[in-house]
Order: structure tokens, then C-alpha cells, then sequence
């Protein structure tokens, strides 16, 4: 060895395969590959027990438990007890571990999937009380409490810093991470997860990449002992320099220099010739997860206590797939109104159908996007593949929720769909709490012949017919109809035969009668209401419009607070499109190295940012129920930019549709939309995130994002005396921190919290060199639903507001 570290060091080394599913190759081929280890494994460790020396010390890591789920339910019997015994017997590690997600999970699927493991490790007698987590560089707070009450009080990270970092701002240290109750995880913030292939620890699966010096690049020689040797006591001597205060440590290692890497039998010759040679001062160990947290816990002092969430920074790959991450995030919001169906209503969720759902959308919330050359080459067949599986898990999850509902919908009476069908709906709220909303009753055009297009509305609970505002929908007219139902309560609607004429009450935009406040007749319940191009004022809502400028004005009818912010930067719903131009847009090793320059920036500081500039603003519909406004934009980058903004008439409620007809672009871009909204002095952003309220910057760990976040249900904006809640319902993203590129401001008690008015939803992206579609062209469409009020002053209640948003009722056709 060149150098020599001070004192005699101990190298624990976890011997573990990354799961990345879709990275490397196809999703079901990886899933073989494991199941393909685990065989290796459980071959080698019967091998071990008949007397092959060669394996003495050998320690191997199952990352996540996905892969013996799968395996376990192919293999045999005596095969499945063999692996208890190896793990029982130290030759395999159990993580905790269920598969490295992105934030888009929610906080009760963690806690499900985290308890399969636990219940493994149970029935077979084993320990499952540290979870390893290699790759991404975040977690939701609630991940902590997860791990904790499903008896995993570990966690180490294996951090990949790639457009990202790790929190607290240096690694190798421990620290006890208090969950949101108060409980402790103890959390090992390591290094690179193939750190100890860099090292040289691993034969034939050496790199440089965490590395720079006289060895770089790095050749994959079989005899890589002569890369360890100068390496390794550098390493350490620079840990001791550094004020490093034990002589143990954690490195992660691969098989082969890749994800999905098999296990590396070989390690163990490797380590023991290692300790023949330097085992007086560098001592190579092979061990588990759980074995290592137990030495921190008994030999570490003074160990830092940290509060708060661990915003993820790969989170962002989310909007590299925009439909399907909407996809899946419809799936999540109806799987909750199933489980409410279960309570509310006396139906039982299936276990198998519910375990389906489950599985999809864990699959589509695992953190690997594409391949891992997709932006190299997105016209390869691999990446293609790849990218149409991961949609197709999206697709799975919401058919299985939608296989489960029709299941419901024929326990509660659904009539079949047949000739002479009555035109009766039945609305069921399933939820445990009541619900106002505008419940969609569908006709289809196949019925336009036996039924009116402008029918009678009647409930047949009450004998009361009831207003309804009818508005296109695919293959036919949806309408609208304003309901108050209790908590598992249903009504029966007819729709009657009517009469074909003009609404006689229906006023168009431009009657002169709308210039003034006009009052209404009963069919829109005698309020005094203003609807036109330029100005919109009912009983909770003034909101005025501007033809160049678009919304300009937005305030409370009942208190007056403006819900927009007065220095916002953008008018509120307005698109930005940003482009990071690359000198030969159509040459693939410059839009990698484009990309790779960007470092924690999430574009180039050459991008070109454009606003979108209002073309048009128009009221498209006014009725009983609610008025639509339709604001044109014209944007780079795009052939259509439209936002549709639905008022409430009857509540302080809205909803905002943005659609977006994006062209192709192989250059790094980003669409965002501006959501200024604000409630004056002292307002506070809240995050709904899994598990946990969160404030930016004030509920976090020290050294973590503090730009964006991606959030459960949405965000709120609460002050004293009123508050606002944002439901986002397909795009997660929000946008907190500046937009520019520059060096990025991290969690720290001295930065200022994020100011509401510089929210942006983060729609699309395509930044990233490897991992993301190249492509985001096509139609696209996100909503958002806004609330506002004195009551959602309480963040509890606003936040509760934010989820409430996305609920809807049980809409289906019956027999009588």
C-alpha cells in the first residue's frame, strides 16, 4: 500500500445487487434476473453448508424484499426453507426494504408493502430491522414512521448524488431521524452505493466513478487489488483527516459494475486474501445491513438528532411521464374511495383485487423511469419497451381500480348495460365524511334518440327535480347536477323526458344585460350574479379578467382577501415553457453532455425562458351550477396552450384544467404553470406530503431541496383569519424555489421559508441525461382544484381540504 491510515481500520463491506426495474433492461426480464440471484444464492449457500471453504465469510444482501416475493412464489419449498436458513445464518442480509420509490407513494401503501417484509421475517424467525436503500437521494417523512412501526428502526442510505445530494452536508455519519409522532429511526447517511467497487474491493467490477486521480479511468482488470491498495488507504487516511471518529466503517458493493449486478462469489476469496496481506491495519469484512446498525448503536456516541421531511430529488422523473404519472395518481385517489366503500357502505374490498391495485402502483412508484440510454437513444427498441411497460403498469393499476369499482357498482345495483335500460343514476357518497359536489350523470350519444338532449332532471328520494348544466363529453353530454350527501348516503335521479327548446334563462356573454350585475331567476337560486368576458361575481368569488393579461383579480366575496399574490411574478394559470438549446440539437453525445453540465440545476444557464402570452379569454358556458371561461395562450414550443377554468356559483370553489398540445424536442425543456396564490401577511405554504403536513424549509432536514417537492393531494397557503387549499390532481410537482440556474439553496435554519407567490405547478420535463423520455410531445392535461375560505385558516383542516378535493361520488346507471 502507498499510504497507511493511522490506526488499524475495520472495512465493512454489504455485498448487495441495486434493483432498478426497467434501467438496464426490460422490466420482466430484470425480475428473472433476480429470481435468477436469488437461485445462485440459495445453490451456493447448500454448496457453503456441504463444506466449500472457498465461501467462508461470504455475506450477500437482498436489497428488497420484491424480489423474494416474486421468487417465493415460484420456487420450492425446500427452497424456500433454504433461504431462511441462509439468512438465519448470516449468509444472506434481509432488508427491510421493499423496493426504492420516488415520492409519488402514498404513506399507508408504504406502510403495507414495508409489513410483508416484517411478516416474513416473523413467520420464518429472522431479523428485518434495518432497511438498505441504494440509489435515490430522498424520502418522504412518513417513510420514517413507516419503517418504525413496521419494526425497522434502520435505515441505511447509499446515497447517488447525480443531480442530487445528501442531506446534512457531509456522509459516513450517523443520525437519529424523528419520525412526524416523535419516534427515532437511526439512519446511516453513507456514501455512493458501488462505492466499494471505485475502492477497488470488488474483482472485475472496479470504476472511477466517484474518483479522481492517476488511476483514472479505471480498467476492469480480474486482479483489482493493485487499484485497492492505493485507494483504499487514501480513502480512510482523508476520513481520519476529516475528524472521522471511529475506525469502522460501511461501503456498499456490486457484482459486476452495473445495476442488477448478480452476486460476486469470488468477494470472499478477495476478502481473505486482502486480510492475509493488510488485515493488520485494513480489515475487510463481509456483513448485513442490520449487523452494521447494531455496531453504530453500540459503539457510536453523541449521535445528532434531525426533525423533518427528506425531499427526494429524483422525484422529478415523475414529470418526464406526465399521463401516466396522472394515471396513476387517479388509480391512488380511487383505491382510498374503495377502502371508504368498504367502511361506509358494508362492502367488502376484495383482498386479492385489492393487493393487485396495490402491487401496480407500487410498480409505477419504484423510482426507475427508463433506460438507462433512453435520451441516448430514444429510438432504440429496448428503450421503447421499456417506456410502454412503464405505462402499461400505470394503465394496470387503474383498470384493476376500475375492474374492483364496476364490482362495487353491481354489489350496489348497477343495471347491465342493455336495450331499454331506465335512464335512472344512482349518486352514492362512500366517503366517512360528507360531500358537496357537482356529480356528473353521462349519456352517451348511442341514447340521444330515446332520451332529450335537454331532459328533466328529477330526484326520486323527494319527488324535487333538480337543476342540472349540461357540458360535452366524449361520445356524448355529461350533466351536472349539485349535491349535499352524507357520509354513505345515495340518491336515485331520473332523467325525465323535456322539452328541446333554448334555455329560456341561459344568458349569453355577450347580452348587454350581463354588463351589470344581473339578477338571476330561481333555476340559478335568486343570487345575484355577474357572468361575463370580463368579470365573474357570485356569493364567494370576484374574479376579474383581462383580455391581454388574463385572471388580474381574484378575491374572496365574503371577507375581500385577494387569494393572489401581490408581487406575483406571473398571472395566475399562466404556462412557462423553458429551453436549454444544444448547438447540434440532433447529435446525441452533445444532449447528454448538454445534460450533464447541469449538475443540481435542472437546466442549462443558456435556457431560454418563455412566458405564455394571453390570445384570448372567453366565456364558453354559463350555467345554474358553475361558469366556464377558456383562456388561449400562445407559448414556445407548443401548437395549443388553453386553460379551462370552471367557477362554482354555489360554493368557493374552482377547478382549472390546462391542456397542452407540446411539440417534439429533442433539448432539454421544462412547462411549468404559475399558482400565485396567497392570502396576505404571515401566510404559510403547507406541503401535503406522505405521512406528514410539512412546512418548506421549516419542517426538513438540514442540507436537503428546498426548489421543488412533490406532493400527496397538494399544498395549502393558510394565514390567520383564512386560507386557500390546492388540489393537484395529476401533476405532483411544485415548484417553491427559483427557477434560474445557480447554486441551490438548501434547507438551513438562516434561509428564508418559501414565499407562496413563487409557486409553480412543474408539469413536464426532460432534462436528465439518462433515465427520462426524450420526448414530451403531445396532448396533455393537468387539473388543479382550488378551495379557499376563513375555515382552512387551521392547516389541518386546509390540508384535509386538499384531499377532500379529489373526491368523488359513486356515479352509476340502475335498474329501478
Amino acid at each position: 500500500m502507498t499510504e497507511k491510515p493511522g490506526c488499524p481500520w475495520i472495512v465493512y463491506l454489504i455485498h448487495h445487487t441495486h434493483t432498478d426495474i426497467g434501467y438496464t433492461e426490460t422490466q420482466d426480464r430484470i425480475a428473472r434476473y433476480h429470481l435468477q440471484f436469488l437461485d445462485d444464492v440459495v445453490a451456493r449457500y447448500r454448496a457453503w453448508k456441504k463444506g466449500e471453504r472457498a465461501l467462508d465469510g461470504f455475506v450477500w444482501t437482498i436489497e428488497c424484499f420484491w424480489s423474494v416475493e416474486q421468487w417465493l412464489s415460484v420456487c420450492s419449498e425446500a427452497d424456500r426453507n433454504a433461504l431462511a436458513e441462509a439468512i438465519r445464518e448470516g449468509f444472506a442480509g434481509l432488508s427491510a426494504t421493499y423496493l426504492h420509490f420516488n415520492e409519488l407513494i402514498d404513506a399507508p401503501l408504504l406502510r403495507t408493502l414495508l409489513g410483508r417484509t416484517a411478516d416474513y421475517a416473523k413467520a420464518n424467525g429472522l431479523v428485518a430491522d434495518t432497511a438498505l436503500s441504494a440509489d435515490i437521494n430522498g424520502f418522504s417523512w412518513g417513510y420514517a414512521q413507516a419503517l418504525y412501526d413496521t419494526g425497522a428502526p434502520n435505515l441505511i442510505s447509499f446515497l447517488h448524488s447525480h443531480h442530487g445530494l445528501s442531506p446534512l452536508g457531509k456522509r459516513q455519519v450517523p443520525f437519529w431521524w424523528e419520525t412526524p409522532a416523535g419516534d427515532r429511526v437511526l439512519v446511516w447517511n453513507g456514501e455512493h452505493y458501488n462505492l466499494g467497487n471505485a475502492l477497488g474491493l470488488a474483482p472485475s467490477a472496479q470504476i472511477t466513478y466517484v474518483f479522481a486521480d492517476e488511476l483514472s479511468p479505471c480498467p476492469a482488470d480480474p486482479d483489482s487489488r493493485s487499484v485497492a491498495e492505493i485507494r483504499l488507504p487514501r480513502y480512510l487516511r482523508q476520513l481520519e483527516l476529516d475528524g472521522y471518529p471511529q475506525k469502522f466503517i460501511a461501503v456498499g458493493v456490486s457484482g459486476t459494475m452495473s445495476d442488477n449486478a448478480p452476486p460476486n462469489f469470488a468477494l470472499a476469496d478477495f476478502v481473505r486474501d486482502w486480510n492475509a496481506d493488510h488485515g493488520g491495519s485494513i480489515r475487510l469484512e463481509m456483513t448485513t445491513p442490520s449487523a452494521f446498525m447494531q455496531k453504530v448503536r453500540a459503539e457510536w456516541r453523541d449521535i445528532p438528532v434531525h426533525r423533518g421531511d427528506w425531499p427526494d430529488w429524483w422525484s422529478d422523473g415523475l414529470a418526464s411521464i406526465p399521463d401516466e404519472t396522472g394515471f396513476c395518481r387517479a388509480a391512488q385517489r380511487r383505491l382510498v374511495r374503495l377502502r371508504a366503500a368498504s367502511g361506509t357502505l358494508g362492502w367488502n374490498l376484495d383482498q386479492t383485487a385489492e393487493r393487485r391495485i396495490e402491487q401496480a402502483i407500487a410498480l409505477y412508484c419504484e423510482h426507475t423511469f427508463n433506460h438507462s440510454d433512453a435520451m441516448k437513444s430514444p429510438w432504440a427498441g429496448v428503450a421503447k419497451h421499456i417506456a410502454a411497460g412503464k405505462k402499461a403498469i400505470a394503465c394496470q393499476a387503474l383498470s384493476a381500480v376500475c375492474d374492483a369499482e364496476d364490482d362495487l357498482k353491481a354489489a350496489l345495483g348497477e343495471a347491465p348495460m342493455r336495450p331499454g335500460r331506465p335512464f335512472l343514476y344512482r349518486v352514492v357518497n362512500p366517503f366517512p365524511h360528507p360531500l358537496a359536489t357537482l356529480a356528473s350523470l353521462y349519456l352517451e350519444s348511442c341514447d340521444f334518440h330515446v332520451r332529450d338532449l335537454m331532459p328533466r332532471l328529477i330526484c326520486r328520494e323527494t319527488g324535487r327535480g333538480l337543476e342540472a348544466q349540461k357540458i360535452a363529453a366524449p361520445r356524448g353530454w355529461n350533466f351536472l347536477v349539485s349535491l349535499c350527501l352524507k357520509a354513505g348516503e345515495s340518491v336515485t335521479i331520473e332523467l325525465g323526458e323535456g322539452i328541446s327548446t333554448a334555455r329560456f334563462n341561459q344568458m349569453m356573454a355577450n347580452d348587454a344585460i350581463v354588463t351589470k350585475t344581473a339578477t338571476l331567476n330561481a333555476r340559478f337560486a335568486g343570487e345575484e350574479i355577474l357572468v361575463n368576458d370580463t368579470g365573474f361575481a357570485s356569493a364567494h368569488a370576484r374574479i376579474t379578467f383581462d383580455s391581454k393579461a388574463g385572471i388580474v383579480g381574484w378575491r374572496d366575496a365574503d371577507t375581500g382577501t385577494s387569494l393572489l399574490a401581490e408581487a406575483a411574478r406571473w398571472a395566475v394559470f399562466t404556462p412557462v415553457y423553458e429551453h436549454t438549446p444544444v448547438e447540434d440539437s440532433n447529435n446525441p453525445d452533445l444532449q447528454m453532455s448538454v445534460r450533464n453540465r447541469m449538475g443540481r440545476n435542472r437546466k442549462g444557464t443558456n435556457v431560454e425562458r418563455s412566458v405564455g402570452t394571453v390570445k384570448s379569454v372567453r366565456l364558453i358556458d354559463d350555467g345554474p351550477h358553475c361558469a366556464i371561461y377558456e383562456i388561449d395562450y400562445a407559448l414556445a414550443g407548443a401548437r395549443m396552450a388553453r386553460v379551462e377554468l370552471r367557477l362554482s356559483k354555489r360554493e368557493a370553489v374552482a377547478e382549472v384544467a390546462f391542456r397542452i398540445n407540446k411539440e417534439s424536442l429533442w433539448d432539454p425543456e421544462n412547462v411549468f404553470l404559475a399558482l400565485p396564490f396567497d392570502c396576505g401577511a404571515g401566510s404559510q405554504v403547507w406541503l401535503d406530503k406522505a405521512g406528514a403536513a410539512v412546512r418548506p424549509v421549516v419542517d426538513q432536514l438540514p442540507g436537503t431541496l428546498t426548489d421543488w417537492y412533490c406532493l400527496q393531494s397538494g399544498y395549502a397557503v393558510c394565514a390567520k383569519d383564512f386560507g386557500i387549499a390546492v388540489a393537484c390532481l395529476d401533476a405532483p410537482l411544485l415548484q417553491l424555489g427559483p427557477i434560474e440556474p445557480g447554486t441551490r439553496l438548501l434547507a438551513d435554519k438562516h434561509l428564508p421559508e418559501r414565499p407562496a407567490r413563487e409557486a409553480l405547478g412543474w408539469l413536464m420535463t426532460n432534462y436528465w441525461e439518462t433515465n427520462f423520455e426524450a420526448s414530451l410531445c403531445g396532448f396533455h392535461e393537468f387539473r388543479y382544484r382550488i378551495r379557499w375560505g376563513t375555515d382552512l385558516a387551521d392547516p389541518q383542516k386546509a390540508i384535509a381540504a386538499c384531499r377532500e378535493l379529489g373526491d368523488e361520488p359513486l356515479v352509476f346507471r340502475v335498474g329501478q
